[in-house]
């Protein structure tokens, strides 16, 4: 649209089918129209030698506000991981999922999992899937169940990372 990716930006991302569910289909977008060679140009780039299919192809090139994967989460999962009073990362997990499917930075997808295992992890420790008295992740939960929705199909995620997420959400 007019706003996103903006001016000189553009986003390539995979999606759905609307016309055929059972398909995928290549989104590539741009805010102008002198910026759709540029990201058609990338989407060639992005492709292997002599490629048969697409795979998943994520990228996207901004001069809005959107931040770069940090160099560690820790100090985000590492609370919540012992204390059980404290909220889950629940916007986080939303967050990078969507950042994942808008840039296709591994490390946000990697993020996306590790902080998905933190509630997993709390759940089999307490018991509870929220164990904080007063939880959050009702605000978020669509949220996240969105961003997995975007991603869920990537062949990023390993099978036992797919179950832990959907058992999570």
């Amino acid at each position: 649209d007019a706003y996103f990716p903006g001016t000189r930006g553009y986003v390539i991302h995979p999606a759905k089918s609307i016309w055929n569910p059972t398909k995928n289909v290549l989104v590539i977008g741009a805010s102008d129209d002198q910026d759709i060679v540029p990201a058609f140009t990338a989407f060639v780039g992005m492709l292997p030698d002599r490629a048969r299919t697409i795979g998943s192809l994520r990228r996207l090139k901004t001069n809005l506000a959107f931040p770069s994967a940090p160099e560690s989460v820790d100090s985000i999962l590492g609370p919540p991981s012992t204390n059980f009073l404290m909220p889950g990362p629940y916007n986080e997990i939303a967050d990078w999922g969507l950042a994942y499917h808008l840039t296709g930075d591994k490390r946000w997808a990697k993020y996306f999992v590790d902080a998905l295992q933190v509630c997993y992890d709390r759940a089999q420790k307490s018991g509870l899937w929220t164990p904080e008295p007063w939880t959050m992740v009702y605000f978020s939960v669509w949220k996240m169940i969105h961003a997995w929705d975007l991603i869920d199909e990537d062949p990023i995620f390993t099978p036992a990372q797919r179950k832990m997420i959907v058992e999570v959400l």
